[in-house]
Protein backbone atom coordinates (compact mmCIF):
# COMPACT_ATOMS: atom_id res chain seq x y z
CA UNK A 1 0.00 0.00 0.00
CA UNK A 2 1.38 3.37 -1.00
CA UNK A 3 0.22 6.18 1.24
CA UNK A 4 -0.09 9.68 -0.16
CA UNK A 5 -2.02 11.43 2.60
CA UNK A 6 -3.32 11.29 6.14
CA UNK A 7 -6.21 9.11 7.37
CA UNK A 8 -5.60 6.38 4.79
CA UNK A 9 -4.09 3.90 7.24
CA UNK A 10 -3.98 3.87 11.00
CA UNK A 11 -1.85 1.49 13.05
CA UNK A 12 -2.34 0.61 16.69
CA UNK A 13 -0.38 -0.98 19.48
CA UNK A 14 -0.63 -1.60 23.20
CA UNK A 15 2.43 -1.59 25.42
CA UNK A 16 3.08 -1.65 29.13
CA UNK A 17 4.96 0.91 31.16
CA UNK A 18 6.69 0.13 34.43
CA UNK A 19 5.97 3.05 36.71
CA UNK A 20 7.43 3.59 40.18
CA UNK A 21 5.01 1.27 42.02
CA UNK A 22 2.81 -0.31 39.36
CA UNK A 23 2.37 -1.13 35.70
CA UNK A 24 0.28 0.89 33.28
CA UNK A 25 -0.88 0.02 29.79
CA UNK A 26 -0.79 2.47 26.90
CA UNK A 27 -2.96 1.97 23.81
CA UNK A 28 -1.95 4.21 20.90
CA UNK A 29 -3.40 4.75 17.41
CA UNK A 30 -1.09 6.43 14.87
CA UNK A 31 -1.69 7.79 11.40
CA UNK A 32 0.77 5.80 9.27
CA UNK A 33 1.42 8.68 6.85
CA UNK A 34 1.93 11.59 9.24
CA UNK A 35 3.00 9.42 12.21
CA UNK A 36 0.84 11.60 14.44
CA UNK A 37 -1.13 10.18 17.35
CA UNK A 38 -4.84 10.12 16.51
CA UNK A 39 -5.97 8.27 19.64
CA UNK A 40 -4.59 6.98 22.90
CA UNK A 41 -5.58 5.70 26.34
CA UNK A 42 -3.61 4.96 29.50
CA UNK A 43 -4.78 2.82 32.41
CA UNK A 44 -3.69 0.15 34.89
CA UNK A 45 -5.70 -2.65 33.25
CA UNK A 46 -5.51 -4.52 29.97
CA UNK A 47 -9.22 -4.94 29.31
CA UNK A 48 -10.87 -4.34 25.94
CA UNK A 49 -12.19 -1.02 27.22
CA UNK A 50 -8.63 0.36 27.12
CA UNK A 51 -8.36 -0.21 23.36
CA UNK A 52 -11.91 1.05 22.82
CA UNK A 53 -11.11 4.25 24.72
CA UNK A 54 -7.97 4.79 22.63
CA UNK A 55 -9.90 4.28 19.41
CA UNK A 56 -12.76 6.50 20.53
CA UNK A 57 -10.45 9.52 20.60
CA UNK A 58 -10.51 9.62 16.78
CA UNK A 59 -13.85 11.45 17.11
CA UNK A 60 -11.90 14.71 17.17
CA UNK A 61 -11.07 14.04 13.51
CA UNK A 62 -14.73 14.19 12.47
CA UNK A 63 -14.31 17.92 11.83
CA UNK A 64 -11.43 17.11 9.48
CA UNK A 65 -11.19 19.14 6.26
CA UNK A 66 -10.45 16.02 4.19
CA UNK A 67 -13.25 15.22 1.71
CA UNK A 68 -15.31 12.19 2.71
CA UNK A 69 -13.46 11.73 5.99
CA UNK A 70 -16.57 12.11 8.12
CA UNK A 71 -18.49 9.48 6.16
CA UNK A 72 -15.59 7.02 6.22
CA UNK A 73 -15.25 7.42 9.98
CA UNK A 74 -18.98 6.80 10.51
CA UNK A 75 -18.79 3.69 8.32
CA UNK A 76 -15.79 2.46 10.30
CA UNK A 77 -17.63 3.07 13.59
CA UNK A 78 -20.67 1.15 12.34
CA UNK A 79 -18.43 -1.72 11.22
CA UNK A 80 -16.83 -1.92 14.66
CA UNK A 81 -20.23 -1.93 16.34
CA UNK A 82 -21.49 -4.70 14.06
CA UNK A 83 -18.49 -6.92 14.76
CA UNK A 84 -18.23 -6.22 18.49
Amino acid sequence: MILNGVNQLWVADITFLHLAEEFAFLAVVLDAFSRKVVGWALDTHLRASLAIEGLSRWRSLIASPYPGCRQRLYEWRDHLRLHG
